[in-house]
């Protein structure tokens, strides 16, 4: 809803230009048409006046203007900004004079002590902070390989080792490993029958496919906790010698998105025994160029 300033400034503004109209009107008139010296004095007294009415009214326009963009920036303008004169006729509640009552008093002074204590607790945990910190010792679990330096040139027969080591552990990191699980299955056949049995052959998560459980759940969990397309893992296992084709891994998909269904059920199921289903509606673009490999 316009405000009374800004109606008042609209219906200023429309006077101004009717105004500039029946000015740029006479002005016409005077100078196309043939006009007595009486009329011509009418007509330019008259042209004056106007001139002077616009003056005025742009003046007060221009002044209005500026009160009304004052008064946004003191309202709507930034905290810094913002200032509201206090009202006169506002009443205050006036506590000088009074005295506090021994409890109030023990009370304030308590507060005041326990405000001087968190401060020093801050600002002592500040510069603690600020300390170098003590480097945290590396997971006791991991495989730790041992190498033995020794000093140049030494030689059992001649130097003694004394005893205490220095010893330092380096975090260490291999890329991406793979390796090759061969299943050789024999054949045997019971001594003095005819019976033959052949080994049984491992229980696969795809059927008759080279991928095994463990390749399978780390591209999954590449895909959806790492956030790491399909397309980049793969250049990844080219770095280190392995070269998959991308429909074969479109299928590997396929495949396991079946295997999970049990799991999908039981989330449902237990999705639907809450009380109310909350949902996170933020879109995911999905691109059906075949230039763009993101998704």
């Amino acid at each position: 809803m316009p405000t009374d300033k800004e109606l008042l400034i609209k219906d200023l503004m429309h006077k101004c230009d009717c105004l500039y109209r029946e000015n740029s009107r006479l002005k016409e008139m005077v100078s196309t048409q043939p006009l007595k010296a009486a009329d011509k004095e009418v007509y330019e007294a008259l042209l004056s006046d106007k001139d002077a009415i616009i003056a005025q009214k742009e003046a007060k326009i221009n002044s209005l203007e500026q009160r009304v963009s004052y008064l946004e920036r003191q309202l709507y303008g930034k905290k810094a900004e913002k200032f509201i004169k206090p009202d006169a006729q506002d009443r205050w509640l006036d506590f000088e004079g009074f005295d506090m009552l021994p409890q109030e008093a023990e009370a304030a002074e308590e507060a005041e002590k326990e405000l001087k204590a968190t401060r020093e607790a801050i600002i002592a945990r500040k510069k603690a902070g600020k300390q170098h910190p003590a480097r945290k010792s590396l997971p006791e679990n991991l495989e730790r390989e041992v190498v033995h330096i020794y000093p140049e040139g030494y030689n059992p027969e001649e130097w003694t080792l004394l005893p205490g080591e220095e010893v330092t552990e380096i975090l260490m990191h291999e890329p991406e490993k793979f390796y090759i699980r061969r299943i050789v299955r024999h054949t045997a056949k019971r001594k003095g029958t005819n019976e033959f049995k052949t080994g049984p052959l491992p229980v696969m998560p795809i059927a008759k496919s080279y991928a095994s459980a463990s390749l399978l759940a780390d591209m999954m969990i590449g895909k959806y906790v790492d956030h790491i397309p399909f397309h980049r893992q793969l250049e990844q296992f080219k770095r280190v010698g392995v070269h998959l084709p991308a429909s074969t891994v479109n299928d590997w998909f396929k495949d396991v998105a079946d295997l999970l269904r049990p799991l999908y059920f039981r989330l449902w199921e237990l999705v639907m025994q809450t009380d109310y289903i909350q949902s996170d509606e933020t879109t995911i673009p999905v691109m059906n160029d075949e230039r763009h490999k993101t998704v």
